[in-house]
């Protein structure tokens, strides 16, 4: 009888480390000034993320560890863009800096809730959704002026950096008010369990 492959060897997970090696190499072209180089770069990887979620799916391989590396490596490769575009004033630090809180704070929430209680799904907001789509438009638009400088009128970013802004504040909020209701619900439950 043949030894099923292990998780970090399945056909997905595979192209999804390609997908990480290829993060540095993008933030390298953006600050390298080679933004054509970093577009396209960033629609092969664009390409990789639905291919390997075509044959996780189609082919029964999914994974727990490709569950967690997949997301993983898309904020990975988002959070590098905008450090990227910082580094070459096409984005705002501070705005760099309001995304990486946003993330680092759900994410002390989400590992607050996975080791002092019995909490252990964590199901996306649509607030986070959209602050997500915010974030990869603006992306793409400042990939875009990389490649193609002054070709895209300025209000565009700039109307994008607002949304984006906005978005990353009202999601935080809002993740923090479920998490502290959950939390509240949890200990309720807890102390009637005791």
């Amino acid at each position: 009888m043949k030894a099923a492959t292990p998780d970090w060897r399945l056909p997905p997970n595979l192209i999804t480390y390609g997908r990480i090696a290829l993060t540095p190499l993008v933030a390298l072209a953006i600050l390298g000034n080679h933004g054509l180089t970093a577009l396209l770069l960033v629609a092969v990887a664009g390409f990789s993320d639905g291919l390997d979620g075509f044959l996780a799916r189609h082919f029964g391989w999914q994974s727990t560890l490709g569950a967690y590396l997949d997301p993983i490596a898309d904020k990975l490769l988002l959070l590098t863009l905008y450090m990227a575009f910082a580094g070459v004033d096409l984005a705002p630090v501070w705005l760099v800096g309001l995304i990486f809180l946003r993330d680092l704070w759900i994410l002390s929430m989400v590992s607050y809730a996975w080791f002092a209680t019995s909490i252990r799904d964590f199901p996306p907001r649509w607030t986070g959704k959209v602050s997500t789509v915010a974030q990869l438009s603006l992306a793409g638009i400042l990939l875009f002026e990389a490649a193609f400088p002054r070709v895209l009128p300025t209000f565009i970013a700039d109307v994008l950096v607002l949304a984006v802004t906005f978005l990353a504040c009202a999601s935080g909020v809002d993740y923090t008010v479920v998490a502290l209701r959950r939390y509240g619900a949890w200990r309720g439950t807890s102390r009637q369990d005791g």
